[in-house]
């Protein structure tokens, strides 16, 4: 698992910058405040989060955490080359579906969990955490066994209507014929 690395993310931080000094307005609004744009972008992030968990409720914040940075990395991985990205995101979008659909049926005993909505969020964080990739686990451990025995119970079902439909429709043309 990654450590920790202050040093990458104050890269990545003076990157961003040097992007963002590009933008004559926030420019601007580097120089007038003396700050970099980079933590004052930072800052009104902290801010707006703070607002809607303050007019919202920390349920907003959880929907927030799990459908926007995945919202994110799901449109580059349509993008990108690679397979491996689009098993992830479309694992994920499977879990979310699977636990937002059993929490719409079990919200009034989940509400009163304590700080249920923190553990949701933090179950986010391990279905899409790069070091994680808890919906891959997921799906490979739960799911994919599953799909397994459902696609064989479907392609058995399909066959036992095909023959269905096939006896009927000999049965049919047999009264036809006489």
């Amino acid at each position: 698992m990654a450590s920790f690395d202050i040093e990458r993310i104050q890269k990545i931080l003076n990157e961003t910058e040097a992007s963002l000094q590009k933008i004559p307005q926030l420019k601007k609004v580097s120089e007038a405040t003396s700050l970099k744009i980079v933590y004052i972008l930072l800052g009104a992030i902290a801010v707006l989060l703070v607002l809607i968990y303050v007019f919202s409720g920390l349920r907003a914040l959880s929907t927030l955490v799990g459908v926007v940075y995945p919202t994110w990395c799901s449109l580059k991985a349509i993008k990108s080359k690679e397979k491996d990205d689009d098993t992830l995101w479309l694992s994920y979008w499977v879990i979310y579906g699977i636990f937002s659909a059993f929490e719409s049926i079990t919200d009034l005993l989940l509400f009163w969990v304590p700080f249920y909505e923190l553990l949701k969020i933090c179950f986010y964080f391990y279905l899409f955490s790069p070091q994680l990739k808890g919906a891959l686990t997921l799906y490979f451990v739960l799911l994919e066994p599953l799909v397994d025995r459902l696609v064989q119970i479907e392609s058995n079902a399909v066959n036992a209507a095909n023959s269905v439909k096939e006896s009927i429709s000999n049965s049919i043309n047999s009264n036809k014929s006489k």
